[in-house]
């Protein structure tokens, strides 16, 4: 029988639909789509019944699923990629995916939300936006080795009581900053570096105390954690016979150092005058002694001491041809007193600017004891002197400590190079100028001689004690001192010379000061601490002590140590910018730099022809003075610094303690010096991407440093950049053999039996006749320190004042040359 084509086609198809039915072999039931499956699979092929493969059959999904991109086949997909829906994995060798995702780095397998979590490292690997840290409560850069940790909200483990992986395990009390590895051990019952054992140190230093005062001489000492009978856990005792002399006791008129500070009844009157008329006035012969003596006065000026009516503010008829009022000449001359002053019957003026005012040609206006609340007092253009009868202590100028804020100097001189002006006996106190520079004295094309007066508590913008531009002042036994300098403006990049500051001084504009005996004290400032020398400005500076002088940048005043700005904060004792001043017989001592130079910073504006500060130092000190960053005694940048004979010991900083050098341009000469006992480097040598410094100038010097760590290897001296320099043979490494030393206080004379004696720059020679030593107390000037300006100078010979070489006679020299009293 034959079948139409059509029948044909549909028998077949029938046949595979129960074949496969059968084939499922799927019982009936109300619902389940797997019984329909093979049906249905056959349906979706009606459209071309005769190429259906069974092979090829597309079997619908119950419920799609998201896969995200696993990149790093972790098993986690990428946090932020967006999903693909699929029947099922559409996994490939080249791109994995997950069903899970959460992974906060895709490129990583190891950092995954199923991941172990490492602390401290930086990476987040549990994806839980956290960072595991271990702890540093106290700060103090250790951790402990507990397993403990603390969770942060960043990723550096740098915040505030927390520590990374790379912090140092073993703080034994992590609620202690002053406990950790490393911490040098005390006698404190408590276990200080963390090794196990309390107190395994005898490092507790008890000072002999024969008077029995509480304080100890400095050099004899034991060590012992007990305290030892005896001795006192106090130094300083400076005459361990006497109880009554000791640090800060009270000091009395008896020609001793009561209170230890190195001077001798200080704060009574130096000089006494003989008064041999009996008017209350001496003559100009002072007395050197703290109590007056039959017919000595304290008040000087006097010019005919065998006439009782000639004297300081006496009456002066004119006509006479006689100078009663010692003012300089027949008639009545301008004197000044106080309305509150016992010598007010005596004066002619009650304040400083009218006597001025008054003043004719090359007279002479005596000031009597008192304060005077002034400012801005003009000095008239004529040669004219202003001298105090009772001297500085007892004559004050300015508003002073009892107020008075203003905006201008006690004095200022303009335009007077012409004229002799003199300045005597004062003190010049308490200027607040907020506008400009200036404190205690503005001087501009000015060359006033200023003697024997007391520059304090002033403030300016800039020279808060004594601004100068282009003048020549000469400053003689003066003391500068407590005056602020902190105006918060830093210099433009290559502009190191447009710095202000100078607490003491600022000399700018080629200006010539001088500083002769006088002391820099005390003083605070932006650049400058001490002394500000810019633009030209060649200062002399001789028997000069420049002392704890500071340099900060006005925000640090106020952030705490770790914050600082590194602008500001330079040159504590000394800043000098293209100035070729000149130290002689100069000590720097106990100043400090918030970032460079802590003794003195010398520079440029670094462009140009870079000539520098071609800076002299001859036989000075440079002792404990310490740094921010470098430099702790000098600093010296693009210049030329001469240093000769000086001492260069106890200076602290994190990188070239001693003396900091930099760049090619740099070349120092450093002769016959002792640098020796400086915290890290005695001498750091800096590139700075212009060269090594040269070296080829430091020649005959010892380089000294008892600690582990010496700059000193050979000949070879190795600065903090990586940087080196072959010496010259003629530079030692030997223990200097001081008469003693101490950073709270040394004897920089060279022992009998130190190696450096006769060891200078062959040609040289010591004041008596022998080769020159090396140090502040060598060669041909190295008996000109008279610091105290009695006229006795300190000794230079090696040992001590008795035993000075047979052809020396130590009667000619100064047995205390700070105390003018004691020679």
């Amino acid at each position: 029988m034959t079948h139409h084509p059509r029948k044909q086609r549909f028998h077949a198809y029938w046949s595979m639909v129960t074949t496969t039915l059968q084939r499922a072999r799927t019982p009936w039931a109300p619902v389940g789509a797997r019984r329909f499956a093979p049906l249905l699979s056959l349906l979706f092929c009606l459209p071309a019944l005769a190429a259906c493969d069974p092979a090829t059959i597309i079997v619908p999904c119950a419920r799609l699923t998201d896969y995200y991109p696993d990149r790093d086949h972790d098993g986690y997909g990428s946090d932020g990629a967006s999903p693909v829906s699929a029947c099922a994995d559409p996994s490939t060798a080249s791109l994995a995916y997950a069903t899970t995702r959460g992974d906060c780095d895709d490129a990583n397998p190891d950092v995954n939300p199923g991941a172990n979590e490492y602390p401290g490292d930086g990476i987040d690997q549990d994806c839980d936006s956290f960072e595991t840290c271990f702890p540093d409560a106290d700060g103090d850069g250790y951790r402990p080795d507990t397993p403990a940790t603390v969770v942060s909200l960043d990723a550096d483990c740098g915040d505030s009581m927390e520590a990374g992986v790379e912090t140092p395990a073993g703080d034994c009390d992590d609620g202690n900053a002053d406990v950790h590895p490393g911490r040098i051990e005390t006698c404190n019952g408590v276990d200080d570096d963390c090794n196990g054992a309390v107190d395994d140190t005898q490092d507790q230093a008890w000072y002999q105390d024969a008077d029995g005062d509480g304080f100890g001489v400095t050099t004899a000492f034991v060590l012992s954690c007990s305290p030892v009978p005896g001795h006192s856990a106090t130094p300083g005792d400076c005459n361990d016979a006497d109880p009554d002399a000791y640090p800060f006791a009270p000091e009395t008129c008896n020609g001793r150092d009561d209170d230890c500070d190195g001077l001798a009844d200080e704060g009574f009157p130096a000089y006494w005058f003989q008064d041999q008329d009996g008017d209350g006035f001496g003559d100009e012969k002072g007395m050197a002694t703290c109590a007056a003596a039959d017919g000595f006065v304290a008040s000087r000026g006097d010019c005919d001491d065998a006439r009782n009516d000639v004297y300081p503010g006496a009456e002066d008829p004119p006509g006479d041809v006689i100078d009663q009022d010692c003012g300089g000449g027949d008639g009545p001359q301008p004197s000044v007193g106080p309305v509150t002053s016992l010598s007010t019957s005596r004066a002619t003026f009650d304040t400083i600017q009218a006597a001025l005012d008054a003043a004719g040609d090359n007279d002479t206006i005596w000031v009597f004891p008192g304060h005077y609340a002034e400012a801005d007092i003009r000095v008239p253009p004529r040669d004219v002197s202003l001298v105090s009868t009772h001297f500085a202590e007892a004559t004050v100028v300015g508003p002073g400590e009892e107020g008075g804020a203003g905006s201008a100097p006690v004095f200022r001189l303009e335009d007077l190079s012409e004229y002799d002006i003199v300045l005597d006996g004062l003190t010049i106190a308490g200027a607040r100028n907020a506008q400009g520079p200036g404190g205690g004295l503005f001087v501009v094309r000015s060359s006033p001689r200023i003697l024997g007066c007391v520059i304090r508590d002033n403030t300016a913008l800039s020279g808060a004690g004594i601004y100068v531009e282009a003048g020549a002042p000469r400053l003689e036994n003066c003391r500068i001192s407590n005056n602020i300098a902190l105006s918060g403006a830093h210099y433009a990049e290559g502009a190191m010379c447009s710095a202000i500051g100078g607490g003491g001084l600022h000399a700018t504009q080629e200006a010539r000061p001088e500083l002769i005996g006088s002391l820099v004290e005390d003083n605070l400032a932006t650049y400058g601490g001490g002394l500000l020398l810019t633009s030209g400005s060649d200062a002399l500076v001789h028997d000069t002590r420049v002392l704890y002088n500071s340099a900060f940048n006005p925000a640090d005043l106020e952030q705490e140590s770790t914050n600082w700005d590194p602008l500001g904060g330079d040159g504590g004792g000394a800043f000098l910018c293209e100035s070729n001043a000149t130290f002689n017989n100069t000590v720097f001592a106990g100043n400090y730099a918030r970032v460079f130079g802590g003794g003195a910073i010398l520079g440029d504006n670094t462009g140009g022809e870079r000539t520098g500060s071609s800076a002299t130092f001859v036989n000075c000190v440079i002792s404990g003075n310490s740094a921010g960053m470098e430099g702790g005694g000098l600093e010296v940048w693009m210049s030329v610094p001469f240093l000769r004979y000086c001492t260069i010991v106890g200076n602290t900083t994190a990188d070239g303690a001693g003396l900091c050098l930099h760049d090619a341009y740099t070349r120092p000469i450093i002769e016959n010096s002792i640098v020796a006992f400086n915290a890290g480097y005695n001498l750091c040598l800096h590139d700075d991407g212009y060269g090594d410094p040269d070296p080829g100038g430091i020649q005959y010097n010892d380089f000294y440093n008892d600690e582990a760590v010496s700059s000193f290897s050979g000949n070879t001296f190795d600065g903090s950049t990586g940087t080196s320099a072959v010496l010259p043979d003629s530079n030692l490494a030997v223990d200097p053999l001081f008469l003693y030393f101490d950073p709270q206080g040394s004897d920089l004379h060279l022992a009998r039996e130190s190696p450096l004696p006769d060891s200078g720059t062959p040609g040289d020679i010591d004041p008596d006749g022998s080769p020159a030593s090396m140090g502040c107390f060598g060669g041909p000037a190295g008996d000109a320190w008279d610091l105290d300006g009695d006229g006795f100078p300190d000794y230079f010979w090696p040992g001590t004042l008795d035993e000075a070489p047979q052809a020396v006679d130590p009667a000619h020299y100064d047995r205390d040359d700070l105390d003018p009293t004691v020679h």
